[in-house]
């Protein structure tokens, strides 16, 4: 619900998937995306199949970034820009260019 209200207020969601071990919830999330659509929504999901690894955040423009540290157990930390300008643009940066090439996840059939 909090999605969809921000969704509705304008924000826009774009998530990126590497191709690594995301494909289990790829069907949910075709079935989320259409939802979010319907509702007038701003929301991409794109795939880029990539090797290396990357860093896994959430970005609030380029404000900050919420690093994931650890998935198991989860651990975050926010890191405005302030922090470490280098560290937020090279990862936004490397973000926006995968996501220009990668593939609409309602189109992909990887």
């Amino acid at each position: 619900m909090n999605i969809e209200n921000a969704l509705k207020r304008g924000v826009e969601i774009r998530a990126l998937d590497h191709d690594r071990g995301e494909k289990g919830v790829r069907p949910d999330m075709k079935e989320m995306l259409k939802h979010m659509h319907n509702i007038g929504g701003n929301a991409v999901y794109r795939v880029y199949p990539r090797e290396d690894a990357t860093y896994q955040f959430l970005g609030r423009n380029r404000d900050g970034i919420v690093l994931i540290v650890s998935e198991s157990p989860l651990s975050a930390t926010w890191l405005p820009r302030s922090g470490n300008v280098e560290l937020v643009d090279n990862a936004i940066d490397n973000f926006d260019a995968d996501f220009k090439k990668g593939i609409d996840l309602l189109e992909f059939e990887g």
